[in-house]
């Protein structure tokens, strides 16, 4: 089953599908800067959107082209209607007028995914800058610790050690040779 558009937005800003009705005047400030980076994705190819090209016409997948034009921002509203950021540029745009639009959760959920909890970020931040001298321990071993000490899943364990800043990363590929 696909989301609505407000449930995709409030995903992105609150990390949960609340229906319109659901929202709250807090996420007024948020609506436009995630209804913006919903249509970048779009455009980007990463999310996959449906709509209506007249108000009760049959559900078409929509072309990522349709938002990518030079000079406009379009962008996806809660009601789930085409529209252009900022909105008085609606004028100017003379394409396809989507409604209705909706996406699979998937696609949303892998864009926008959920932030580790505090705890394994915590440790693993703890963890990272424990090492930061000398030896950073593999990333595969530092998710199976902060999985076991900190009872997250895998998923919130490789999310926390994403989160670590470039130099408490242990770099990719073998370790250079020691030359005495």
């Amino acid at each position: 089953m696909r989301w609505s558009a407000a449930e995709a937005l409030s995903w992105i800003i609150r990390q949960e599908p609340l229906e319109l009705r659901n929202w709250t005047n807090a996420m007024g400030p948020e609506i436009e800067p995630a209804a913006i980076n919903l249509g970048r994705a779009i455009g980007a190819g990463q999310v996959s959107a449906w709509g209506r090209m007249k108000r009760h016409g049959s559900l078409k997948q929509i072309p990522g082209g349709d938002f990518r034009i030079t000079g406009l921002t379009l962008i996806v509203g809660p009601h789930g209607e085409l529209t252009t950021s900022p909105r008085h540029k609606l004028s100017t745009y003379d394409g396809h007028k989507w409604h209705d639009i909706e996406f699979d959760p998937d696609d949303i959920k892998r864009e926008w995914p959920k932030p580790p909890p505090t705890s394994a970020k915590d440790w693993m931040l703890k963890e990272a800058e424990k090492n930061a001298g000398g030896f950073i321990a593999k990333r595969d071993d530092m998710v199976r610790r902060c999985m076991n000490e900190t009872i997250c899943t895998k998923r919130e364990a490789e999310a926390a050690h994403k989160s670590l800043p470039i130099g408490l990363k242990r770099k990719r590929g073998k370790p250079p040779k020691n030359r005495g």
